[in-house]
């Protein structure tokens, strides 16, 4: 079947846009996920490496003086699900110096007063070591006047490295996103073909999410990430455009690869201009670097695909009203308390709506006439009917069961089946994908025999009170922008609110909302002015520089 007709063919939840025509659904075995979420949510694509492929699209955009942002809206009015093409420099000279050299640190220890002995030494292991690509350094003797300088700038380099421990093929490790040098396409060591083993397009489904936040936000979030990442000339990405090569993107081994994004089945919702928002609001503070807004960038925008999965679950479910709230258990102990048991019940709810969305997504099926026209054939043609069905609507299964004829099931047996496939598996689902961001962002703790719960690490509580506090806050005042921002339950009030006509006791959210207030008071967001009287603060926030009096109402407070 055509790339056209698979696009044409899929079963989309009710006010789902559809793929565009570009968007490539032949390796997908099983829609039922893809449809109600997008492509992709990867559970095995940490957080800063959805936030690196973010960036490589922006970054990509922003060369070739493109919109950043343009939205789904086209000229005529009508909307259509956006396609956007990006190009990412392989980056190999660079890459090979930082992540697979082992001999400048070897040879710079020889402190020779010849230095160009050592250049040429550096040139000869370097083909002995890389005999496939023809990687020639040649260049960094005129780049460097001195053999020490250049080994100290690999140092430095290599120094801003993420997720250090948990990659190791040398061609999927990154840097800190701080300049289009230090950008590098994810690509197959051998071939260095584009390889997605990793980066899976979940940084793409952020782009898309950030795009489609409302007219309103958008050109505001255009203004702060031009100014703040893509025209930024951050001398970290100077040192790497100087390491990397004159021209480095030119030849045949180290040209730029081409991608293109992926699928977002919603055109609106509000989570994403919840994300474009605190993107906005911590892109404001001026007087802080990039290099330490990237961190709270990462977090939040894990914590909004998280919502964003979340929110789509549920909906899809037909739930009524907002989805169940998120309890931060603030302890940090594995104590079987009141709050942290109900932390870990809201995180398990969480996980388990997954599998509610897509069985009543399935049975929406049965109200179709083509599905209700099938069973009431009553033969071996409409179970026929039905396989071919399911394949087209769902892109399953790819091909006849072996041992098993189509004809031997009946349609609603095949449905049932459909949905086992989706609730049996185990790995590189929506709900693994929740678990290990939720982890990686610093959203959930998991200890031992008391599992996992909702318990904030400080990190992540930091970028909270960095993208919602501009001048002094309330403390009660932060709660409640939590819950009402995020459906975050901290204290007796928010757990209230949250759990309106519940028999439990609130008296154990007073403890948990003041240990939130210690929490912040050690990290140096909190400013007791009584007993009865607390603000929390940013202390990084300056009104002038930052300009926040000219910020659009909404955006922070």
């Amino acid at each position: 079947m055509s790339t056209a007709n698979l696009r044409d063919g899929v079963f989309l939840p009710e006010g789902a846009l559809r793929p565009h025509t570009e968007t490539q659904l032949s390796s997908v075995t099983n829609w039922c996920e893809y449809g109600v979420w997008g492509l992709t949510l990867h559970d095995g694509q940490p957080p800063w490496f959805v936030l690196i492929e973010c960036f490589q699209i922006l970054h990509s955009l922003g060369a070739s003086s493109e919109t950043l942002f343009p939205g789904i809206t086209l000229p005529d009015g009508t909307i259509q699900h956006e396609h956007v093409e990006y190009s990412v420099p392989v980056n190999l000279n660079l890459r090979h110096l930082l992540f697979r050299d082992q001999e400048v640190m070897k040879i710079a220890g020889k402190r020779s007063f010849d230095t160009a002995v050592l250049w040429k030494e550096l040139a000869d292991r370097t083909k002995d070591v890389d005999k496939r690509n023809g990687i020639d350094l040649t260049y960094l003797a005129s780049a460097f006047d001195d053999f020490d300088k250049f080994s100290k700038s690999i140092e430095v380099l290599r120094s801003v490295e993420v997720e250090s421990f948990n990659v190791t093929r040398w061609t999927s490790r990154h840097l800190l996103p701080l300049g289009p040098s230090m950008l590098f396409a994810d690509v197959d060591e051998t071939t260095l073909a584009a390889d997605k083993r990793i980066f899976r397009r979940t940084g793409e489904m952020l782009y898309l999410m950030l795009n489609r936040a409302s007219e309103t936000i958008r050109p505001i979030l255009e203004e702060r990430v031009r100014t703040r990442i893509v025209d930024l000339r951050h001398p970290l990405d100077q040192l790497a455009r100087r390491l990397a090569a004159p021209k480095f993107g030119e030849s045949t081994a180290k040209k730029p690869i081409t991608f293109s994004t992926g699928y977002l089945p919603m055109p609106r919702m509000s989570v994403y201009d919840n994300l474009a928002e605190d993107w906005c609001a911590l892109l404001w503070l001026n007087s802080v670097q990039l290099e330490i807004l990237l961190d709270p960038l990462m977090r939040l925008s894990a914590f909004h695909q998280i919502r964003y999965t979340i929110n789509r679950a549920w909906d899809e479910a037909g739930g009524v009203g907002e989805p169940p709230p998120i309890v931060f258990d603030l302890s940090g102990s594995a104590r079987k308390n009141p709050v942290q048991r109900l932390a870990a019940d809201q995180y398990d709810n969480h996980r388990a709506l997954p599998r509610r969305a897509v069985e009543r997504l399935l049975d929406r099926v049965t109200e179709t006439k083509e599905w209700t026209d099938l069973v009431g054939k009553a033969s071996v043609t409409s179970r026929d009917d039905a396989w071919n069905f399911l394949k087209e609507r769902f892109l399953w299964p790819k091909q006849k069961v072996k041992g098993i004829l189509p004809s031997s099931q009946t349609p609603e047996v095949q449905r049932q089946q459909l949905l086992a496939a989706f609730q049996s598996a185990t790995s590189h689902t929506v709900w693994t994908f929740m678990a290990s961001h939720a982890k990686r962002a610093g959203l959930v703790l998991a200890r031992g025999k008391a599992g996992t719960w909702y318990s904030p690490s400080e990190s992540f509580l930091e970028a909270l009170v960095l993208a919602n506090v501009t001048a002094p806050m309330e403390f009660g005042r932060f709660l409640a922008r939590l819950r009402a921002r995020y459906g975050i339950v901290v204290g007796p009030e928010q757990a209230r609110d949250a759990f309106q006509g519940s028999l439990m006791s609130f008296e154990p959210f007073k403890a948990n909302q003041v240990r939130l207030e210690e929490r912040l008071a050690v990290l140096g967001y909190i400013d007791r002015k009584s007993d009865d009287c607390a603000f929390v603060i940013n202390p990084f926030h300056d009104r002038i520089g930052d300009r926040r009096e000219a910020r659009p109402t909404g955006i922070a407070a």
